[in-house]
Formats: C-alpha cells, structure tokens, sequence
C-alpha cells in the first residue's frame, strides 16, 4: 500500500494490483466519496461522473451507488439534478431500496423548495414501503417528518397522530427505536 506522500495515486496501486477495471470504477467511487466529505465538490462529481460514464451498461452496482451519491439532494443541492437518473436507473435495475432513496431525495427537494405538498407524496410512498418492508427505523424518520410537515401546515392533531399518537404509529416508533431492522 502507497505511503502518504508518495506520487503513486492509491487508485492507481489498486489497478495495477487487480487489473480490473471494475475495482478500479469502485476505487474511484470511494475517493469521490472520501473527497466529498472532505469538501473538494469539483473533485468528487468529476470522479463520480467518470465512474458512471465508464461503468455504465456494465457494472450496474457501480452505477447505483455513484448516482446514489450524485442525487443526494443533501450534498449538492440543486447544482446538479442528478435526482432523476438515480431515480431512473434505481427503477430500471429494480434496486427497492435505492428508489425509496431516490424518492427521499426528491421529497428532500420539495421540502427545501418550500413546496410541502409536494414533498408529502414522495415521503408518504417511502414510508408506505418502509413500513410494507418491515424497515422500522426508516419508518420512523418519515412519519416524525411528515409530521412536522403537517403542524407547519396547522394540522397538529394529524402530526400528533405521525408523531406517535396513533395505534398504528405506536408499534412504529416503538420497534424503530429499539432498532430491530436495519
């Protein structure tokens, strides 16, 4: 493994180590993703946008994953409307949960946009499947969001009722704070 400071990139050891250019898209896709949290944005979209470009129509869990990054509406805002191929391909390849995760993005837009309304239908689907796939925790985000999207509508007995109010939502937020499912 290269030490810090020398001129060989660790992508580039990677290759050399596995000739295979699958690893290397994955190699690309974790230094975007190590880029992104440290800040360089220009950095991190051009070795997301590399990554999809080669890997597409080949490698559809590097794909996935590059345009997973590339939509989250929470890392680049509306720069970039990577939103719809994530949810596209998410769609095509069948991928449940990076849809539900597309949709959130997309809700997460909405939300920001100051467009309630709209940002309830995509966060009612993702919650209607979460719960339908018996993943609590995730349940329990959207209902305590859609909650708080409904008092700020003035409609507080219904955000009570998301926020754990209910007979249905009790066994929610109880089995999603315990963290039985992922």
């Amino acid at each position: 493994m290269p030490q810090l400071g020398q001129t060989e990139s660790i992508e580039g050891y990677f290759f050399n180590k596995l000739e295979d250019l699958r690893e290397l898209q994955w190699c690309h896709a974790l230094q975007a993703t190590h880029n992104l949290r440290e800040g360089d944005l220009p950095s991190s979209i051009t070795l997301f946008e590399n990554a999809v470009r080669f890997s597409w129509g080949k490698y559809v869990d590097v794909v996935g994953a590059c345009l997973e990054s590339l939509g989250d509406y929470s890392c680049w805002g509306d720069s970039h409307s990577w939103k719809t191929d994530f949810l596209m391909h998410s769609l095509q390849s069948k991928e449940n949960l990076r849809i539900q995760k597309a949709l959130q993005f997309f809700g997460d837009f909405f939300l920001d946009a100051g467009d309630d309304n709209t940002a309830t239908s995509p966060f009612t689907v993702v919650l209607d499947v979460f719960i339908h796939m018996d993943v609590h925790r995730n349940g329990v985000e959207w209902m305590l969001c859609l909650g708080d999207i409904s008092k700020g509508q003035g409609d507080v007995p219904k955000a009570v009722e998301l926020w754990g109010g209910s007979e249905t939502a009790v066994p929610i937020l109880i089995t999603g704070a315990a963290g039985s499912t992922p």
